[in-house]
C-alpha cells in the first residue's frame, strides 16, 4: 500500500474505481456519470474530484472530462 493510498478514504477509493470503470467503457468520465453511479448529487462529486485532483490522482477541471493520471490508474487497479 502506498503512502497516498493509505490516506484515501473508502469513498475516494470508490470514486477512483468508478472513474476507472467509466474510462474503460467510455474513454472518459463525466461528473454526471459518476454522480449517477455513486447515487449522489453532482456537487458532492465535485468536492471529491477536487480532492483527488489535488492528490495528483486524476486530471480534473470543472465542466471538463475526468481522466486518471498514471498514478491514479495504478491505484484504482490495486483497489479493484
Amino acid at each position: 500500500m502506498t503512502v497516498k493510498q493509505s490516506r484515501l478514504s473508502e469513498s475516494l477509493e470508490d470514486y477512483l474505481e468508478i472513474i476507472l470503470d467509466l474510462e474503460t467503457t467510455h474513454k472518459v468520465a463525466r461528473t454526471k456519470d459518476i454522480a449517477i453511479k455513486m447515487g449522489v448529487q453532482q456537487g458532492t462529486v465535485s468536492g471529491a474530484l477536487k480532492s483527488l485532483g489535488e492528490k495528483g490522482l486524476i486530471n480534473y477541471r470543472p465542466y471538463s472530462f475526468i481522466t486518471l493520471t498514471p498514478e491514479g490508474a495504478k491505484m484504482a487497479r490495486e483497489i479493484t
